[in-house]
């Protein structure tokens, strides 16, 4: 049977999970296009890790408060 990755594939995504973390964290003040531009990635990518589209293994509607 195949390996699944738990987690970011390695060298593959454009984001860490710390970061998509951080800007769903502060996507209630910054716009999708504004965290992405931060980031460095295209604004679709951005607003595909906000929407839990990618990034599923981390916990969308309860993400870790600092």
């Amino acid at each position: 049977f195949p390996f699944k990755y738990k987690g970011r594939k390695p060298r593959r995504g454009k984001l860490t999970d710390e970061q998509v973390a951080e800007a769903r964290r502060d996507i209630a003040t910054v716009s999708c296009l504004q965290l992405a531009k931060r980031y460095g990635v295209h604004w679709k990518t951005m607003k595909q890790a906000l929407s839990g589209w990618t990034y599923k293994h981390l916990n969308f509607k309860h993400p870790p408060q600092q």
